[in-house]
């Protein structure tokens, strides 16, 4: 057997290729359930940034939805929260609506957005505000209420379901 001389190209090479290799296999053994433990540590993550309740109600974010799309490669996280901004024992209730999607394998991907400013009060209706340009957006295209909101994400990813979840009361 000839031993052959190393060049600094092959060892290059040599130290690149496991890795490369390595990450496409790692990207292609990705599965939904893996997609949604992702998606789960991703949500933990974001809590552990997020202050103290309001009036002794949650501010944390919950998992909506996980989707692993396998020709992108890419694991979508969809998170929520509900943020009551009055004391229990108040008549008129406003709260905050914020939904999110995003990447769990990118560092602050927020792919897109929804934040409603809403108060209701007992036998009357629910009025929201109308989402400012900022707030509301799927992949860089605006939308104006939560229903278009929805019907984006619905054309981007269909199995992102819409809420079932209502507002605290």
């Amino acid at each position: 057997m000839a031993l052959t001389k190393a060049t600094p190209l092959s060892l290059v090479a040599a130290f690149f290729i496991p890795t490369i290799v390595g990450a496409q296999t790692s990207a292609s053994q990705i599965t939904p359930k893996l997609c949604e433990q992702r998606a789960r540590a991703y949500v933990a993550e974001k809590n552990t940034h997020e202050s103290e309740p309001i009036h002794g109600r949650s501010s944390y974010w919950n998992l909506a939805a996980s989707h692993y799309d396998a020709n992108a490669g890419i694991c979508y996280v969809m998170y929520e929260r509900f943020l009551s901004q009055d004391p229990p024992e108040s008549k008129v209730h406003s709260f905050l609506e914020n939904i999110r999607i995003g990447d769990v394998q990118a560092t602050d991907s927020i792919l897109a957005r929804f934040s409603d400013n809403c108060v209701s009060t007992p036998g009357g209706p629910t009025e929201c505000v109308k989402p400012g340009l900022f707030e509301c957006a799927v992949n860089g295209q605006t939308c104006e209420s939560k229903a278009e909101f929805i019907e984006l994400v619905h054309k981007w990813i269909p199995t992102f379901k819409p809420f079932k979840k209502q507002p605290p009361t």
